[in-house]
């Protein structure tokens, strides 16, 4: 697999088993190459973890522009695990008129660049609350539960 994908005699080992000294020589024996855990960056912040991490980092600098009264002071994450995908690609592009929290929210969103990060929470959102029985989405749905449980 290494030859076809032109890696070369050795490979990178990322995410949390990098940290564990005794997979990564099973590894490098299983395979006949050398494994190298990445030096300077901790090896589980490149994995998962790693994504959720700067995910949740980037959402408490947002949650803290969305204060709509102090009755419906709610958290970014919650408001967006009832706020439908139809609803936020609405509020990109025009201005909603109805009433409700999840209106109110999405009449909010910000535009431009803030946009593709909350399109990509709400996404990972509806993925955990939906369970899509998409093979590629599986490490999406362990990235949407880690961000969900860090806030």
């Amino acid at each position: 697999m290494t030859k076809k994908a032109g890696v070369g005699p050795a490979l990178m080992a990322t995410g949390e088993v990098a940290k564990n000294t005794g997979p990564v020589a099973a590894l490098a024996k299983e395979l006949g190459v050398e494994v190298n855990p990445p030096e300077k960056t901790d090896p589980q912040l490149i994995g998962a973890l790693g994504a959720a991490t700067i995910t949740k980092g980037r959402l408490e600098k947002v949650r803290i522009r969305f204060w709509f009264s102090s009755y419906h002071s709610l958290p970014l994450m919650g408001l967006l695990a009832f706020a439908t995908r139809a609803m936020l690609t609405k509020a990109a592009t025009q201005s909603v008129a109805t009433t409700g929290k999840s209106t109110r929210f999405v009449t909010a969103m910000p535009q431009r660049e803030e946009w593709k990060m909350h399109q990509t929470a709400a996404f990972l959102t509806e993925l955990l609350h939906n369970r899509l029985s998409l093979s590629v989405t599986t490490s999406l749905e362990d990235i949407a539960y880690l961000i969900i449980k860090m806030r």
